[in-house]
């Protein structure tokens, strides 16, 4: 399409180039209606990159979130509309390295007794800096398996929290026992569902 030509300018690839930008789908395709483009480089340094290619009346911050617990990138999805007139419909989206810290107030315990007589428990990730809206109801599976049914809560919470955190840096999150940094994430992940259920109309019994 001629409106990624246009935005393909020899100065934009100049600084794609300086931020070590790879294409995924090398070579561009024109045609595509989204371009996925990835850099090793840390978000500090890329977001005012992007923010200065934007069209002059464009006022707009470039932030990337991550989309799961498992996928150590942030993304900013970024209509090509912020760059050149005529690119509303198409989608540019970048990545970068996005580590993020995490704590036991990430995370949620659901659990059954199955007819088979064994108790099947799934740990959830529910914390919606990591999430970002992707799962549904902002939640992903983090780990999952069976226990036997008389198996506690907490018990099964730590089994399964530490199978879901092993390999931890691969995923560039961090686990953090201090107090207040879980006290800071668990009143965000309690804000975030009051604010989920309220704008799906449901009233919120604090629990």
């Amino acid at each position: 399409m001629a409106v990624w030509k246009a935005f393909f300018s020899p100065h934009v690839l100049s600084v794609l180039d300086t931020l070590e930008m790879v294409n995924t789908c090398s070579p561009l395709r024109y045609n595509d209606t989204e371009i996925l483009l990835e850099t090793e480089q840390p978000e500090s340094r890329v977001a005012p990159e992007i923010e200065k290619l934007m069209l002059p009346t464009i006022c707009k911050r470039v932030e990337f979130n991550r989309d799961g617990l498992f996928d150590s990138r942030g993304w900013a999805n970024l209509e090509l509309g912020n760059f050149v007139v005529g690119g509303d419909s198409l989608l540019l989206r970048i990545a970068v390295p996005k580590p993020v810290v995490v704590s036991v107030s990430s995370f949620k315990l659901k659990h059954q007794l199955t007819k088979y007589g064994k108790r099947w428990a799934r740990l959830y990730c529910v914390d919606l800096r990591i999430v970002s809206g992707r799962f549904e109801d902002g939640q992903q599976v983090a780990e999952r398996r069976d226990f036997p049914p008389e198996t506690d809560r907490p018990t099964m919470f730590r089994e399964l929290f530490t199978d879901a955190t092993k390999n931890a840096h691969k995923h560039l999150f961090t686990v953090s026992e201090d107090e207040l940094v879980d006290a800071v994430i668990r009143g965000n992940v309690k804000m975030q569902t009051v604010a989920a259920q309220c704008s799906q109309g449901h009233e919120f019994n604090g629990d």
